[in-house]
């Protein structure tokens, strides 16, 4: 530990035979500073096991000297005999092999967060031997723990929630942001945050693709762009269901227009806004229907694959179309495989 003070400790080497002191060896400690190779930061949710698995990068300038010895010393920093120690007790650390029968080339670490905002500040040594004589590496990790709050969702309906973020000693102008502002927004995102008060802040989800997904939120001082509160939000997004499936093929750098019918299902007046999980390739005309009861509409479906997404267009795409109400929740949903000729 670099904090501890300058230090003398004992080392006794005892005979077996008669367990009888051979030498005393007096070893004097004197703690330097780490000098630390890798820093990395990671957020977990309070009172949770944090797991994580960290590849060890390869040493480039072993690689770029080409020499027999070179590989040589190479295949020891990340082959088998890599051993891993950390200064956190109570952290779970260990050298891993990504390929079963392959070389240890990764490190676990598992440890387990205490309530938010603790932070946990963990030192994860490398060494090439099972002695720990030579360090490869020394690497800094921060474990953040966080206020945890679920939302679930259907891919393209938004659902809503609220959380409540309390103010501290002295108010402040602030602005909140989300890690995935496509798939979550904050309302409101500037507000003032009232010494000890509590503010309300709702939380819109509406996911583009199913699976699970953890977006950080962060609180920031807008004067001093100090951190004033995180919260992790774990999402949960499930695939709609498919009420109808169109295929279309567009050759690259071209623009194809479509037409489909819409029906109001309802005997009253209702209004409908569409979507895609893919804006830049297909667009709606109208973006908005407002039918009378069991009325119709043609909607307008325009495929542009400009030039511009040429290069990066895989051979087919599938499209997800959604019909929302008003209040964004989905009526149906349409599935449109793109072939690119």
């Amino acid at each position: 530990d670099q904090h501890r003070p300058r230090r003398t400790i004992t080392v006794m080497l005892i005979h077996e035979a008669d367990e009888q002191p051979a030498a005393v060896l007096e070893v004097e400690i004197n703690p330097q500073p780490l000098s630390i190779d890798r820093t990395f930061r990671f957020h977990s949710a309070e009172h949770e096991f944090f797991k994580q698995r960290l590849k060890v990068p390869l040493p480039m300038d072993l690689l770029a000297a080409g020499t027999p010895d070179a590989k040589a010393q190479h295949a020891g920093r990340t082959g088998k005999d890599l051993v891993v120690h950390c200064s956190e007790p109570t952290a779970v650390v260990g050298a891993a092999a990504s390929v079963e029968g392959g070389p240890k080339d990764e490190i676990y670490v598992k440890y387990k967060c205490g309530g938010a905002p603790d932070d946990a500040e963990l030192f994860v040594l490398l060494y090439r031997d099972k002695y720990m004589a030579e360090l490869i590496g020394t690497w800094q990790l921060f474990i953040h723990a966080l206020r945890r709050t679920d939302m679930a969702a259907v891919v393209g309906q938004t659902t809503q929630s609220s959380v409540v973020v309390r103010g501290q000693e002295t108010s402040r102008r602030v602005a909140a942001f989300s890690s995935h502002p496509d798939e979550l927004q904050v309302a409101p995102d500037a507000f003032l945050l009232v010494s000890n008060a509590l503010t309300e802040l709702m939380l819109s989800f509406r996911p583009l693709v199913p699976g699970r997904l953890d977006v950080l939120i962060h609180v920031v001082d807008t004067d001093t762009h100090e951190l004033v509160h995180a919260l992790m939000v774990a999402t949960d997004a499930r695939t709609p269901t498919i009420s109808k499936s169109f295929e279309v093929f567009l050759r690259p750098g071209s623009t194809c227009h479509k037409k489909i019918s819409y029906t109001n299902p309802y005997p009253t007046p209702r209004s409908f806004n569409l979507r895609s999980t893919h804006p830049w390739l297909l667009s709606f005309r109208p973006e908005r229907l407002d039918l009378l009861g069991h009325g119709s509409k043609h909607v307008g479906l325009t495929f542009d694959a400009g030039q511009n997404h040429a290069t990066s267009t895989p051979s087919f795409l599938e499209v997800l179309v959604f019909i929302n109400d008003e209040e964004d929740k989905n009526e149906e949903c349409f599935r449109i495989r793109v072939d690119f000729q």
